[in-house]
């Protein structure tokens, strides 16, 4: 629910992402007095910094599942070569 009139309200339609199609910005009251091209502005850098720190994240995540496969590989790998190692030291 929306409160009060006199917000301003910054509503962007093309937001380059296949899951959100809208995206409403509410301006401080100490901002609305700015003109609507600094506002445009500085609403279009505020969805870029969004995007690119939603990427960052994402890239993020993905080297961590990566290194946390990797770990568990040579776990693995490890433990496998322990139990060789061993069943050859007791045939011999």
């Amino acid at each position: 629910m929306v409160k009060g009139v006199n917000k301003s309200v910054i509503e962007i339609t093309d937001t380059g992402n296949k899951f959100f199609n809208k995206v409403i910005l509410f301006v401080s009251p100490e901002y609305s007095n700015k003109s609507d091209k600094i506002i445009a502005g500085e609403a279009g850098e505020f969805i870029k910094k969004l995007q690119s720190t939603s990427r960052e994240s994402l890239r993020r995540a993905v080297m961590r599942e990566r290194k946390r496969r990797r770990r568990i590989m040579l776990c693995a790998l490890g433990a496998f070569f322990a139990a060789v190692g061993v069943i050859l030291w007791l045939v011999l």
